[in-house]
């Protein structure tokens, strides 16, 4: 049985990527939706129609089409042993605001207490502040950090995909 997680968008793929590929998880495909709406109704159809378990990324930071929690429920059904619902609050890439050190250290800069609290918030919009403008600014940057990576695989939702990817091949 193999485990397939589907996220929002493809940055959110590239980052999972990145964030996963040093873990031991065997038969993992990370699958990169076009928004909360398709990711969902790509886990409804998965769902009933194969037996691989399902991970569910998505954001907190604004309701899709069919995101409802009462929907999301509907996902799971009778089979909860094959779909993991996973949260980012507010949205994915607070997995940067793990360790103020490590961000720190990737961006080669110090972080304010200010600036931390409102990446805390607002995480994509701090780290555009902080990164500037322009595709050389990419948050994705950050992620030849060691350090960063090594942060980020220690944040609860990535343990938790860990957790459920490894029960399906155990």
């Amino acid at each position: 049985m193999s485990t397939i997680i589907l996220t929002e968008g493809k940055k959110d793929k590239i980052l999972l990527e990145k964030i996963l590929a040093s873990l031991p998880l065997v038969d993992l495909e990370i699958v990169a939706c076009s928004g909360k709406g398709s990711a969902t109704s790509a886990a409804r159809t998965l769902m009933s129609t194969g037996d691989d378990r399902i991970i569910l990324v998505l954001d907190m930071d604004a309701p899709g089409k069919g995101t409802s929690m009462e929907n999301l429920r509907l996902l799971v059904g009778p089979d909860s042993d094959r779909f993991k619902l996973i949260m980012l609050e507010p949205e994915i890439e607070i997995l940067f605001f793990v360790n103020r050190a490590a961000l720190s250290h990737a961006l080669e800069t110090p972080i304010s207490d200010v600036v931390w609290e409102i990446g805390m918030s607002a995480p994509t919009s701090t780290l555009s502040a902080l990164l500037g403008k322009g595709p050389q600014h990419d948050p994705s940057s950050l992620l030849n950090s060691a350090e960063l990576l090594e942060a980020m695989r220690n944040h609860p939702k990535i343990k938790e995909i860990q957790e459920f990817a490894q029960v399906a091949h155990a």
